[in-house]
């Protein structure tokens, strides 16, 4: 053997041997950040969540329904007004970190400004449902579809309108969840902050370079098979329903580039999608400015707390008991209000 055969066959190994280690890495991170996404969304400790037994304008019903084997937790909100609508009914999509309860409060409003019964489940795995884990991306998409066939065989949904509203990953659930079988009943869709796909979340979680977002692209295909084709943009072009899509411009968790834009540029093409970008609005923009601001730096505080809470648990006890919740929790009334129009003009 020559010495550049040789080493030919040294720099052939040392290449082999990084492309391996590149690739276990990709997949470690990769399991990583999926477990995140499965493990139980029980929310924060130490944070209050409203119910809607606090609001006295409200009135509420308790739901209870098997899926999957999973116990959801659920609740019916309507306003106490008189002139509730009777042939309308709006279903509420939470997204990741906690269940219905971590938004009581844009339910409430979404009830009294549009006079609309709305109804809220927590997914498996979240909030006060059952289950060992969280459903998940893409299972929620199938268990979704599942509670709106018995919303409709239900005597709450039976003859009635249903419109759907997400926030964040429920925003991706509410976008494309007529992709996987088609509503009749669903006459609307309302999604803020909605992932086009979750590919591109992983990728920029990750700051992936474009060989380790074809990585991820690929494992996402080993593991959700033809789920994984399913994007946004897509579904709400081919489920020719009143569609209003509402993102923020500096969306640090659904960057605005990958999924907003996308939603702007479509919505020129087709007559039923409306989309609108807040300029120097984030993830949480159904919040005021000030209030998302706030809510913001509280989570990034109340993260330093949960990780150190054990050697500092009078100082974090402290910090939780002082929140602010009607400085973190003040609703965009513009937001609300163009949710209504749409809901109600329909």
């Amino acid at each position: 053997m020559t010495d550049i055969e040789l080493i030919l066959i040294i720099s052939i190994s040392l290449l082999g041997t990084l492309i391996v280690l590149y690739f276990i890495f990709a997949l470690s991170v990769y399991l990583l950040i999926n477990h995140a996404f499965h493990r139980p969304q029980k929310g924060l400790s130490g944070l209050k969540y409203f119910v809607p037994e606090e609001f006295s304008d409200i009135e509420c019903k308790h739901l209870s329904w098997i899926v999957n084997n999973n116990t959801l937790d659920g609740v019916l909100v309507t306003s106490r007004n008189e002139e509730v609508v009777q042939d309308k009914i709006i279903v509420f999509f939470h997204g990741i970190g906690a269940g219905y309860e971590a938004y009581t409060k844009e339910i409430r409003l979404l009830a009294l400004k549009t006079q609309c019964p709305v109804v809220a489940f927590s997914l498996s795995g979240a909030g006060k449902s059952s289950g060992k884990k969280f459903s998940g991306i893409y299972p929620s998409l199938l268990e979704t579809q599942i509670i709106l066939n018995q919303l409709q065989l239900s005597p709450i949904g039976q003859n009635r309108d249903i419109y759907l509203v997400g926030h964040s990953l429920g925003g991706f659930i509410v976008s494309n969840v007529l992709t996987i079988k088609m509503l009749p009943q669903v006459k609307g869709i309302i999604a803020l902050a909605a992932p086009n796909n979750f590919i591109d979340v992983f990728s920029d979680v990750m700051h992936a370079t474009k060989a380790l977002k074809i990585l991820i692209s690929w494992f996402f295909h080993i593991q959700y098979r033809k789920y994984a084709k399913i994007t946004t943009a897509k579904s709400i072009s081919y489920n020719v329903v009143p569609t209003l899509m509402i993102h923020g411009t500096r969306d640090r968790v659904v960057a605005f580039t990958n999924s907003g834009q996308k939603y702007v540029d479509i919505a020129n093409q087709h007559t039923h999608i409306r989309a609108i970008a807040y300029q120097g609005r984030g993830h949480n923009l159904y919040l005021t400015p000030d209030s998302e601001h706030a809510l913001h730096e509280m989570l990034v505080k109340a993260s330093q707390y949960q990780k150190n809470r054990k050697s500092q648990k009078a100082a974090a006890d402290n910090f939780f008991n002082q929140i602010d919740y009607d400085e973190i929790g003040q609703d965009d009334e513009e937001i609300f209000t163009l949710i209504s129009e749409m809901i109600v003009k329909e």
